[in-house]
Parts: structure tokens; sequence; C-alpha cells
């Protein structure tokens, strides 16, 4: 019986999708023919792979309820200028819709060579150099099933170019929007940021109001070259009956650096995938992660570090509250290979309970393949602090009031590591706005006295080194 239940938890009916579908799709939008043969052979990927390759978290698995095969997939979108329904989004620069992509790239921008293009335009304008990118992609077809899915049914997406010494100071927005209808937004997101040039991506996902079961899945491929700088900030707020499936990978070249955070709250299966390849000497990455589940969502958060050359950082800080009956699993793994001396992983995984039926896991793993490096771990599963409550509500706060400070002051430690105060002001927006039953797109922003306490401590916070109190790395005289 639990052997039946385990693999019915592992099953996913493909999609109602053949690959002479693929095949007329590609051809029908213009796409060469090594794209084409890369589609087909990534949905043989997908239907080879297993869901969860590591008989170690096959028992975390469950996707009982998880219907990817109804959607509408490979369609042909249409370029609107605007979004229905969303004028308010009139500062992004791409949109992606039921109805259509849109691209609104400043002159100014344009002019200093950037290129932001839908993947199927930048086929056509950029081949040369899209081919030159693509075959630098670290999202490959055997790197996941659900990198194979995404790789094979893309419809969507947005390729990214920016040249050698360009510092694009206005942040790209990129858009996504589900209209819970039975679709499928399947985005495939390139980037390539050239030598000493920096980049500020922020990309959104919400909701057009509620319906039947939608799906989404997103890779995000980040090409970091030497000296370059990538922010990159992913906002989903989709509404609970959308499954999300996202595989989002860096490489991260010598002398690098690429900053990474997340705000997991919609959905009703969430499954990202994250992995930092630090490829070049003196490269860093930061990835910070704030989930908020309620009801009977389902978190599957994967964080991984791989240093393959010396001397690099990396860390990561994940923070989730789960209340009702929802469920996370946050795992991660940093890698040091032979060769990659002198390199500092750090994870931490922390997760609180709101509610008796709320669960969560937090594994981080080590494997250390070299000496003369600095590795470890933190990871705690804690209930509501009691005492806490009982302290707010002597204050006159009423119960909900106290959990919802408990909350926020429980991401705190995660959410002000980010440097953008706009980004730490918009993340404590959303995690209120949920908590009170607000449409995401529509957080509002109120006085932010998180922000208040920080200027009054004098401003940006200063970090010190994450290793220096660690019981392993102190020095004794």
């Amino acid at each position: 019986m639990a052997t039946t239940q385990l693999a019915k938890h592992l099953t996913l009916e493909p999609p109602s999708i053949t690959e002479e579908d693929i095949r007329r799709y590609s051809e029908e939008i213009g796409e060469p023919e090594w794209l084409t043969r890369f589609r087909l052979d990534s949905y043989a990927h997908f239907k080879r792979l297993e869901v969860e390759p590591s008989p170690l978290f096959y028992k975390y698995v469950d996707l009982s309820g998880v219907n990817i095969r109804n959607a509408e997939y490979l369609r042909y979108r249409d370029k609107l200028s605007t979004p229905v329904g969303f004028g308010e989004l009139d500062d992004a620069m791409f949109i992606a819709h039921a109805q259509g992509n849109i691209v609104r790239v400043p002159d100014e921008l344009a002019q200093s060579g950037v290129i932001v293009e839908t993947m199927d335009e930048a086929v056509k304008k950029h081949p040369d150099l899209l081919k030159q990118v693509w075959e630098r992609k670290s999202v490959t077809p055997d790197y996941d099933k659900f990198a194979a899915f995404t790789n094979a049914l893309f419809d969507t997406g947005v390729f990214i170019y920016v040249p050698k010494n360009v510092e694009v100071k206005m942040p790209l927005r990129l858009v996504f929007l589900a209209t819970g209808k039975s679709d499928a937004t399947v985005s495939h997101n390139l980037m390539y940021v050239a030598e000493h040039s920096s980049v500020n991506i922020i990309e959104e996902e919400y909701s057009i109001g509620e319906g039947e079961n939608s799906v989404a899945a997103f890779i995000a491929d980040v090409q970091a070259a030497p000296g370059s700088k990538v922010t990159y900030s992913v906002f989903q707020g989709y509404s609970n009956n959308v499954s999300v499936f996202s595989n989002r990978r860096a490489s991260v070249d010598r002398d690098a650096s690429v900053n990474w955070t997340f705000t997991h709250l919609g959905g009703n299966y969430v499954r990202s995938k994250l992995d930092n390849l630090m490829v070049g000497s003196g490269g860093s990455s930061d990835d910070i992660e704030v989930t908020f589940g309620n009801a009977k969502q389902r978190f599957d958060l994967s964080s991984n570090i791989v240093f393959i050359s010396n001397n690099s950082t990396g860390a990561v800080y994940s923070k989730a509250a789960l209340k009702d009956y929802s469920k996370g699993l946050m795992k991660g793994m940093i890698k040091i290979r032979e060769k990659a001396k002198a390199s500092r992983g750090f994870l931490s995984y922390h997760a609180l309970l709101l509610s008796r039926d709320a669960m969560a896991d937090a594994i981080p793993t080590l494997e250390i393949d070299t000496n003369d490096v600095k590795a470890t771990h933190s990871a705690a599963v804690e209930q509501l602090d009691q005492e806490q409550m009982f302290y707010l509500m002597s204050k006159g706060l009423d119960e909900d009031t106290a959990k919802q400070l408990v909350v926020l002051a429980f991401f705190e430690k995660a959410v002000e590591r980010i440097p953008s105060p706009t980004l730490r002001t918009r993340i404590r927006s959303m995690i209120v706005s949920k908590w009170l039953g607000v449409p995401l797109q529509e957080a509002f922003k109120q006085e932010d006295l998180f922000e208040w306490a920080l200027s009054y401590r004098g401003g940006e916070m200063q970090f010190t080194d994450i290793f220096a109190g660690h019981y392993k790395y102190r020095k004794t005289v």
C-alpha cells in the first residue's frame, strides 16, 4: 500500500503533445533546424527522466493534484501594445500573457547595444549571437525533468544581451501573467552579461482572476562574464490554482557576482530549483529566498552551489513560514570540486510553523573533494514562540496582528541582507498583502517600520564574515 501510494505521488501524466506537434510549431514560427532538434531531444529527455532522481528525496515528493496534461501548449503569441486589464504595468519591459507578448525597449538602452527580444524574434534578428549564447547554456535537457519539459515546450521568454562595459541603470522588468483558464506559461529566459557590465532583472509572476488549473514553467539561464554583476529578483504571486516549475542556473565567471532574491507566495504546487556554478576564480553568489505558504500549498525548493574554480564565495539564506495545511521542503548542496581550493560556501534553511498541521523539512548537504575550504550549513524547523505572542498581545495587539509581526520579524534576518531598500519594502508589503488576502499584484505600500529601524541603526546593515563566528573556523589563542 505504501509503495503504491508513493508511486502515485511520483507519477505525472505527460502533456497531450506529440513530437510532430513540436516540429510543426517550430517550423511555423521560423526556428532553425538546430533549435527544432533541440526541442525534440528535450521532449525525449522529459519522457525518460524521473521526477526526483535522488532516492533520498522520494518520500518528500507529492505531485497529487498536479495536472500538466490538459493545459494549452505551444501557442502563437501576437505582439500587443497593452495587456488586457493590466494597464498599471506600462513600465514593464517585457510582458507575456495568453493574448501575446509585449516588448518595450527604451531608445537609450537600445543605443547602448543592449538587446531585449522575445526568443522567436531573437532567432530572426540575431541568429548567430543567439546560437553562440545558446551553446553555452547550463540548463540542458538532461539537467532535470522539468528543465527538459520547458526546453521542449517554451512558447515565450526573452533573450537579454548586455555588451561589454555597459551599466544598465534601469531595472529590466519582466512580467508573466496566467489567465487561470487551463493555459500554460512556458518561458525560456536566456541572459548573457559581458565583461565588466551590470544589469538588474526583476521577474514578476501573477494571475488574472481564478479559474481552472494552470501550469507555469520557467527556465532562467544566466551567463555572467568576468567582472560582471547580475541582480535577479523573482516575485512569484500566482493564485492557488497554478502549478509552478522553475529551473534557474547561473554560470559565474572570474570576479563576477550574481545575486538572487526569491519571494515564493503563490501557486498550489511550487517546485523551484536554483544552481550557482562558480566557474571562475574570485566569483561570488548570493541566494535569498522568502516563502510564505497557507491553505494546502506545497513548496519543493532546492538551491545548490557548485564550486568549480578556486577562491569563490557562495551563500544561501532561505526562510519559510507555513500556516494551515501547507508543506515545505528546503534542500540544497554545497559541492566543492577538487580544483576549487579556498572556496567558501554557506547554506541556511529555517522554517517557522504557524499551525499544527503545517509541515516543513530542511535538508542541507555538503560534498567536498578537496581541502583548504570553508563550508558549513544551518537548518532549523521551529513552531511559533508563545512567549513572543504573549509579549506582543500584552502590549495591546490582537492575536492575528501579533502573528503577522512575528512572521515579518522571522523573515527579516534574510530580507535585511537585500541591498535594495525598494526590494526589501516590496517583499514585506507582499507578505502582509497575502496575510490579509489582498491580490499580490496589488500589494500596498505602507510605512515600513523595518526600514525606519535600519535607518535608525545607521543606514545599511554591515554584515560580518559569515564564517567568523562559526565554531569550526573560530580562531583560538
